[in-house]
Parts: structure tokens; sequence; C-alpha cells
């Protein structure tokens, strides 16, 4: 039954005498409408929050990861940028030469996510009445937001090779 009242229980009391006046031997139930659609959405919220927590730790996880790759990858190419300063190079040249790799890995697990991500966010949402169809701003702003990450991950490690001594780099080796 669809009503609008700002006092649903003088509407409900109503119905209960109506209904006890034509069937006193069933008990008088009601449910309302939007405790219906609330509860049978219950297990999507549930999972939704768990989904957000473990986002958020395999982002954390991925970015220590990240960390600890470009301090690999800094160390590894540490004689290479000493000679590289020798010869003239600026900090933004070797910064840019050390992160390209960086940015070639980032497009690359980018460009192989968006399709993965849409296949799933499809065979998720068939079990919904409604679907939204994500955009392309979606995309550009989770892109945006990786880069972002991915480059204040791996800035302290680049940037600490950059302004060493090559003199103390090239003697060690």
């Amino acid at each position: 039954m669809k009503f609008s009242s700002t006092n649903p229980a003088e509407i409900i009391a109503y119905l209960e005498k109506t209904w006890k006046k034509y069937d006193s031997k069933h008990v008088f139930e009601y449910k309302f409408y939007d405790d219906q659609i609330m509860f049978s959405y219950f297990d999507f919220i549930d999972i939704s929050k768990i989904l957000r927590f473990f986002s958020f730790l395999i982002i954390i996880i991925a970015s220590l990861g990240l960390f600890a790759m470009t301090i690999f990858w800094t160390e590894s190419r540490l004689k290479e940028v000493g000679i590289t300063k020798v010869m003239g190079a600026s900090a933004t040249q070797i910064f840019l030469k050390l992160n390209k790799s960086l940015a070639f890995l980032i497009v690359l697990s980018f460009a192989v996510s968006i399709p993965i991500a849409l296949l799933l966010n499809n065979l998720w949402l068939e079990e919904f009445a409604y679907k939204v169809d994500f955009g392309t701003n979606v995309f550009v702003l989770a892109f945006g937001i990786i880069s972002i990450l991915a480059i204040a991950v791996s800035i302290y490690p680049t940037l600490k090779v950059t302004t060493t001594n090559p003199v103390n780099v090239i003697r060690d080796e």
C-alpha cells in the first residue's frame, strides 16, 4: 500500500484496526518498502566495506613494492648516474632518465588493467536493475591518481641518487 504522511504510525494503527475488523484470525504484519530494499543490499554494503579495506591494503603494499623497486633500480644505476653527472647532465635530466622506465611500466599496467576492470565491473553490475556506465573520466582520474602516487613514492630514492657526489660513486666502483 502506498501512502504519504508525516505520521506513519497513525496510518499503521488505522490499517491494523481495519485488518482486525475483517480478519481477526491472522496477525497483521507490515513492512516498509524502503526497508525491504535496504535489507536486500546489506550484502553489497558489507562487501563494499571489505573491498575498500583490501584495496587500501593493496595500495599500501604496492607502494612499498614500488619504493623498494625504485631503490633497487637507482642503486644499480649509481655508476651510470655518476658518469652522466660528470659528463654534464643536470639533475632534472637524470631524474627524467631514471623515471622513464617507471612511467613506461605505469602506462603498460594501466593499459592492461582497463579491459580487466571493465569486464569485472560489467559482470558485477549484471545483478543490479539499474546499471551505471563508466566514462573515460573515471579512467583518466584513476590514471592521474596512480601517476601522482608513483611519483610521490619514487621521488625520494631518485632524488637521493641524483644529488650524490659523482666523484664518490666513481671512486668506490
